[in-house]
Protein backbone atom coordinates (compact mmCIF):
# COMPACT_ATOMS: atom_id res chain seq x y z
CA UNK A 1 0.00 0.00 0.00
CA UNK A 2 1.46 3.58 -1.03
CA UNK A 3 0.23 5.37 1.81
CA UNK A 4 1.43 2.95 4.26
CA UNK A 5 4.69 3.16 2.50
CA UNK A 6 4.47 6.76 2.63
CA UNK A 7 3.97 7.02 6.49
CA UNK A 8 6.42 4.34 7.08
CA UNK A 9 9.15 6.48 5.31
CA UNK A 10 7.82 10.04 6.92
CA UNK A 11 7.99 7.94 10.54
CA UNK A 12 11.54 6.89 9.55
CA UNK A 13 12.84 9.71 8.83
CA UNK A 14 10.64 12.51 11.25
CA UNK A 15 9.22 10.50 14.38
CA UNK A 16 10.47 10.42 17.92
CA UNK A 17 11.96 7.10 17.55
CA UNK A 18 11.48 6.35 13.94
CA UNK A 19 9.27 3.34 12.97
CA UNK A 20 8.61 1.16 15.71
CA UNK A 21 7.51 -2.48 15.32
CA UNK A 22 6.67 -4.01 18.27
CA UNK A 23 7.86 -7.49 19.63
CA UNK A 24 6.22 -10.34 18.55
CA UNK A 25 6.65 -13.92 20.01
CA UNK A 26 10.05 -14.77 19.60
CA UNK A 27 10.84 -11.21 17.44
CA UNK A 28 12.55 -8.22 19.25
CA UNK A 29 11.30 -4.86 18.97
CA UNK A 30 12.88 -2.99 16.03
CA UNK A 31 12.94 0.40 15.36
CA UNK A 32 14.07 1.69 11.72
CA UNK A 33 15.19 4.88 11.86
CA UNK A 34 17.18 6.21 8.62
CA UNK A 35 16.67 5.48 4.80
CA UNK A 36 18.21 7.07 2.09
CA UNK A 37 16.38 8.93 -1.21
CA UNK A 38 17.42 5.78 -2.98
CA UNK A 39 16.27 3.62 -1.13
CA UNK A 40 12.53 5.54 -1.00
CA UNK A 41 12.85 5.63 -4.87
CA UNK A 42 13.44 1.53 -5.36
CA UNK A 43 10.63 0.71 -3.03
CA UNK A 44 8.83 3.29 -5.47
CA UNK A 45 9.53 2.34 -8.70
CA UNK A 46 9.73 -1.49 -7.34
CA UNK A 47 6.55 -2.00 -5.29
CA UNK A 48 7.31 -5.89 -4.42
CA UNK A 49 10.90 -4.95 -3.19
CA UNK A 50 10.73 -4.97 0.43
CA UNK A 51 13.50 -1.98 1.05
CA UNK A 52 14.57 -1.65 4.36
CA UNK A 53 16.27 1.24 5.80
CA UNK A 54 18.93 1.79 8.96
CA UNK A 55 17.52 -0.23 12.11
CA UNK A 56 18.20 -1.33 15.64
CA UNK A 57 17.09 -3.85 17.52
CA UNK A 58 15.86 -3.05 20.99
CA UNK A 59 16.75 -6.26 23.61
CA UNK A 60 17.98 -7.06 27.14
CA UNK A 61 21.63 -8.43 27.56
CA UNK A 62 23.08 -9.43 30.98
CA UNK A 63 25.84 -7.06 32.82
CA UNK A 64 28.29 -8.33 35.81
CA UNK A 65 27.19 -5.36 37.70
CA UNK A 66 23.86 -4.23 38.96
CA UNK A 67 21.85 -1.59 37.57
CA UNK A 68 17.92 -0.47 38.04
CA UNK A 69 15.25 -1.18 35.43
CA UNK A 70 11.87 -0.03 35.45
CA UNK A 71 9.05 -2.85 35.67
CA UNK A 72 6.69 -1.37 33.91
CA UNK A 73 6.26 1.41 31.30
CA UNK A 74 7.58 4.54 32.24
CA UNK A 75 5.99 6.74 29.55
CA UNK A 76 3.40 9.40 30.77
CA UNK A 77 1.19 10.19 28.01
CA UNK A 78 2.31 8.04 24.91
CA UNK A 79 -0.72 10.33 22.92
CA UNK A 80 0.83 13.63 23.49
CA UNK A 81 1.18 15.60 20.10
CA UNK A 82 3.53 15.03 17.57
CA UNK A 83 6.07 18.13 18.28
CA UNK A 84 5.49 17.29 21.76
CA UNK A 85 8.38 15.11 22.94
CA UNK A 86 7.07 12.45 25.64
CA UNK A 87 7.35 13.12 29.26
CA UNK A 88 8.68 10.29 31.41
CA UNK A 89 8.45 9.01 35.18
CA UNK A 90 11.78 9.51 37.44
CA UNK A 91 13.56 5.91 38.09
CA UNK A 92 12.06 5.51 41.73
CA UNK A 93 12.93 2.16 44.20
CA UNK A 94 8.93 1.59 43.48
CA UNK A 95 9.34 1.77 39.95
CA UNK A 96 12.80 -0.53 39.18
CA UNK A 97 14.26 -3.36 40.80
CA UNK A 98 18.58 -3.71 40.54
CA UNK A 99 19.23 -6.30 38.18
CA UNK A 100 21.83 -7.60 36.92
CA UNK A 101 21.06 -6.68 33.05
CA UNK A 102 20.78 -3.30 30.59
CA UNK A 103 18.49 -2.27 27.83
CA UNK A 104 20.29 -2.62 24.39
CA UNK A 105 19.53 -1.14 21.15
CA UNK A 106 21.64 -3.82 19.16
CA UNK A 107 22.96 -3.19 15.48
CA UNK A 108 22.68 -6.05 12.31
CA UNK A 109 26.00 -4.51 11.06
CA UNK A 110 28.37 -2.31 13.31
CA UNK A 111 27.87 1.68 12.49
CA UNK A 112 31.16 3.92 12.12
CA UNK A 113 30.04 6.62 14.61
CA UNK A 114 32.40 9.53 15.82
CA UNK A 115 33.71 9.88 18.86
CA UNK A 116 31.95 13.12 19.51
CA UNK A 117 28.42 11.79 18.82
CA UNK A 118 29.88 8.70 20.94
CA UNK A 119 30.38 10.23 23.76
CA UNK A 120 26.84 12.33 23.04
CA UNK A 121 25.49 9.37 23.72
CA UNK A 122 27.16 8.28 26.55
CA UNK A 123 26.16 11.74 28.11
CA UNK A 124 22.50 10.96 27.48
CA UNK A 125 22.70 6.98 29.21
CA UNK A 126 24.10 8.31 32.29
CA UNK A 127 27.49 7.42 31.18
CA UNK A 128 26.63 4.02 30.73
CA UNK A 129 29.81 2.72 28.79
CA UNK A 130 29.74 1.62 25.22
CA UNK A 131 32.29 -1.44 25.88
CA UNK A 132 34.63 -2.60 23.34
CA UNK A 133 35.36 0.71 21.23
CA UNK A 134 38.71 0.78 19.35
CA UNK A 135 39.19 4.33 17.41
CA UNK A 136 40.59 4.85 14.58
CA UNK A 137 40.25 7.71 11.84
CA UNK A 138 36.53 7.36 11.26
CA UNK A 139 36.21 7.76 6.89
CA UNK A 140 38.64 4.41 7.60
CA UNK A 141 35.73 2.62 9.01
CA UNK A 142 32.83 4.43 6.65
CA UNK A 143 35.17 2.52 3.78
CA UNK A 144 35.65 -0.15 5.71
CA UNK A 145 32.24 -0.57 6.05
CA UNK A 146 30.92 0.51 2.98
CA UNK A 147 33.27 -2.03 0.96
CA UNK A 148 31.87 -4.76 3.04
CA UNK A 149 28.51 -4.21 2.06
CA UNK A 150 28.94 -3.19 -1.41
CA UNK A 151 31.41 -6.75 -2.38
CA UNK A 152 31.77 -9.67 -0.84
CA UNK A 153 35.44 -9.82 -1.52
CA UNK A 154 37.62 -8.73 1.32
CA UNK A 155 39.33 -5.65 -0.55
CA UNK A 156 42.11 -3.95 1.03
CA UNK A 157 40.83 -0.88 2.93
CA UNK A 158 44.42 0.72 2.51
CA UNK A 159 42.50 1.67 -0.60
CA UNK A 160 41.46 5.70 -0.61
CA UNK A 161 40.79 5.95 -4.34
CA UNK A 162 37.36 4.97 -6.17
CA UNK A 163 36.37 4.84 -9.38
CA UNK A 164 32.62 6.12 -9.73
CA UNK A 165 30.43 5.42 -13.29
CA UNK A 166 27.16 7.58 -13.82
CA UNK A 167 25.11 7.70 -17.01
CA UNK A 168 25.36 10.35 -19.30
CA UNK A 169 29.18 11.76 -18.03
CA UNK A 170 32.52 11.28 -17.75
CA UNK A 171 33.83 8.52 -14.99
CA UNK A 172 34.46 10.39 -11.68
CA UNK A 173 37.32 9.29 -9.48
CA UNK A 174 37.04 10.24 -5.60
CA UNK A 175 40.42 10.07 -3.24
CA UNK A 176 38.89 9.99 0.12
CA UNK A 177 41.74 11.91 2.48
CA UNK A 178 41.01 9.82 5.72
CA UNK A 179 42.24 12.45 8.11
CA UNK A 180 44.27 11.24 11.19
CA UNK A 181 42.77 9.91 14.50
CA UNK A 182 42.96 13.55 16.40
CA UNK A 183 40.05 13.20 18.11
CA UNK A 184 37.39 14.66 16.33
CA UNK A 185 38.20 12.93 13.30
CA UNK A 186 38.12 9.39 14.78
CA UNK A 187 35.68 6.91 15.31
CA UNK A 188 34.61 3.54 16.37
CA UNK A 189 32.18 0.96 15.16
CA UNK A 190 29.74 0.56 17.56
CA UNK A 191 27.92 -3.12 17.64
CA UNK A 192 25.08 -2.17 20.99
CA UNK A 193 24.22 0.75 22.89
CA UNK A 194 23.35 0.23 26.19
CA UNK A 195 20.75 2.15 28.43
CA UNK A 196 18.73 2.16 31.34
CA UNK A 197 16.12 4.70 31.20
CA UNK A 198 13.78 4.53 27.68
CA UNK A 199 13.72 8.18 28.08
CA UNK A 200 17.11 8.72 26.43
CA UNK A 201 15.82 6.38 23.04
CA UNK A 202 14.96 9.77 21.23
CA UNK A 203 17.53 11.20 21.75
CA UNK A 204 20.18 8.33 20.94
CA UNK A 205 18.27 8.01 17.51
CA UNK A 206 18.53 11.75 16.31
CA UNK A 207 22.33 11.35 17.08
CA UNK A 208 22.15 7.76 15.08
CA UNK A 209 19.93 9.40 12.19
CA UNK A 210 22.48 12.45 12.01
CA UNK A 211 25.93 9.90 11.98
CA UNK A 212 24.44 7.54 9.03
CA UNK A 213 23.27 10.82 6.91
CA UNK A 214 26.55 11.99 6.82
CA UNK A 215 28.12 8.09 6.35
CA UNK A 216 25.60 7.80 3.36
CA UNK A 217 26.85 10.89 1.72
CA UNK A 218 30.93 9.85 2.49
CA UNK A 219 30.32 6.39 1.49
CA UNK A 220 28.70 7.84 -1.92
CA UNK A 221 32.24 8.35 -3.24
CA UNK A 222 32.90 4.86 -2.36
CA UNK A 223 32.75 2.10 -4.89
CA UNK A 224 34.16 -1.80 -5.85
CA UNK A 225 36.13 -0.34 -8.45
CA UNK A 226 39.20 1.01 -7.55
CA UNK A 227 41.07 0.30 -10.90
CA UNK A 228 40.30 2.37 -14.01
CA UNK A 229 39.49 -0.36 -16.16
CA UNK A 230 39.38 2.27 -19.85
CA UNK A 231 41.05 5.11 -20.60
CA UNK A 232 37.93 7.08 -20.76
CA UNK A 233 38.10 10.74 -19.79
CA UNK A 234 38.13 11.16 -16.12
CA UNK A 235 36.98 14.06 -13.72
CA UNK A 236 38.73 14.16 -10.30
CA UNK A 237 37.76 14.67 -7.19
CA UNK A 238 39.20 14.74 -2.88
CA UNK A 239 36.98 14.25 -0.13
CA UNK A 240 38.44 15.60 2.89
CA UNK A 241 36.73 15.54 6.14
CA UNK A 242 36.72 18.56 8.83
CA UNK A 243 35.57 18.29 12.36
CA UNK A 244 32.44 17.14 13.54
CA UNK A 245 30.15 16.51 10.43
CA UNK A 246 31.31 18.44 7.41
CA UNK A 247 33.84 17.68 4.11
CA UNK A 248 35.24 19.85 1.40
CA UNK A 249 35.26 18.07 -1.71
CA UNK A 250 37.90 19.66 -4.20
CA UNK A 251 38.16 19.53 -7.54
CA UNK A 252 39.04 21.22 -10.79
CA UNK A 253 37.51 24.26 -12.01
CA UNK A 254 35.72 22.89 -15.35
CA UNK A 255 37.33 25.98 -17.37
CA UNK A 256 39.97 27.34 -15.75
CA UNK A 257 42.55 24.88 -14.39
CA UNK A 258 42.47 26.46 -10.63
CA UNK A 259 40.94 24.36 -7.41
CA UNK A 260 37.46 24.79 -6.33
CA UNK A 261 35.37 23.29 -3.48
CA UNK A 262 32.26 22.60 -2.37
CA UNK A 263 31.73 22.26 1.65
CA UNK A 264 29.12 20.21 3.06
CA UNK A 265 27.67 20.54 6.67
CA UNK A 266 25.26 18.04 7.71
CA UNK A 267 23.65 20.10 10.53
CA UNK A 268 20.89 17.13 11.23
CA UNK A 269 19.63 14.11 8.88
CA UNK A 270 17.22 16.68 7.63
CA UNK A 271 19.27 19.88 7.62
CA UNK A 272 22.26 20.21 4.73
CA UNK A 273 24.56 23.40 4.29
CA UNK A 274 26.44 23.70 1.19
CA UNK A 275 29.02 26.76 0.12
CA UNK A 276 30.44 26.57 -2.94
CA UNK A 277 34.24 28.21 -3.17
CA UNK A 278 35.61 29.74 -6.26
CA UNK A 279 39.07 31.22 -7.13
CA UNK A 280 37.63 35.08 -7.39
CA UNK A 281 38.79 35.99 -11.11
CA UNK A 282 37.43 32.17 -12.18
CA UNK A 283 33.63 32.17 -14.27
CA UNK A 284 31.18 31.36 -11.98
CA UNK A 285 29.56 27.37 -12.29
CA UNK A 286 26.07 28.74 -12.58
CA UNK A 287 25.13 26.82 -8.96
CA UNK A 288 24.43 28.50 -6.13
CA UNK A 289 24.30 27.25 -2.58
CA UNK A 290 21.04 26.92 -2.24
CA UNK A 291 20.86 24.98 -5.83
CA UNK A 292 23.94 22.18 -3.79
CA UNK A 293 21.98 22.32 -0.65
CA UNK A 294 18.28 21.16 -2.13
CA UNK A 295 20.66 18.93 -4.89
CA UNK A 296 22.63 16.97 -1.71
CA UNK A 297 19.08 16.48 0.28
CA UNK A 298 17.45 14.91 -2.65
CA UNK A 299 19.57 12.47 -3.13
CA UNK A 300 22.86 12.11 -0.36
CA UNK A 301 24.55 10.84 -3.12
CA UNK A 302 28.01 13.24 -3.63
CA UNK A 303 28.32 12.29 -7.41
CA UNK A 304 25.22 12.69 -8.40
CA UNK A 305 25.58 16.42 -6.90
CA UNK A 306 28.93 17.15 -8.35
CA UNK A 307 27.32 15.84 -12.02
CA UNK A 308 24.77 18.27 -11.55
CA UNK A 309 27.18 21.12 -11.10
CA UNK A 310 29.31 20.14 -13.50
CA UNK A 311 26.01 19.90 -15.91
CA UNK A 312 25.28 23.48 -15.35
CA UNK A 313 28.87 24.92 -15.74
CA UNK A 314 28.63 23.13 -19.27
CA UNK A 315 25.43 24.21 -19.94
CA UNK A 316 25.90 27.97 -19.07
CA UNK A 317 29.20 27.26 -20.91
CA UNK A 318 27.37 26.22 -24.09
CA UNK A 319 24.89 29.54 -23.57
CA UNK A 320 27.69 31.83 -23.62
Amino acid sequence: NRTQDLNRVTEVLNGKVGHLVPRTGGTPMNIEFYISPYQVLEAELNHDSQVCGTKTVVTVEGTDTLHKLPLSPLIVDPQAGEDSNPSFLQLTDELSMDLPALFVLKFHQPVPISSTSIEEIQRLTGRIQISGLKLAPLYELIVQSTLKEKCSEDLSTNTSCFFVSLPDCPKHCYFINKGSEKSNLAGALVSKIPFSHPKCVPGIIEILRHQVAYNTLISSCVSEKHINEDDSQLLYFEVVPHKNTSFSVFFLHPVKENLACVVIDVITSREVQCHLHLNPPDPTLNSSNDFIARAVKRCMSVPVVMRAVFRNAANMKADS
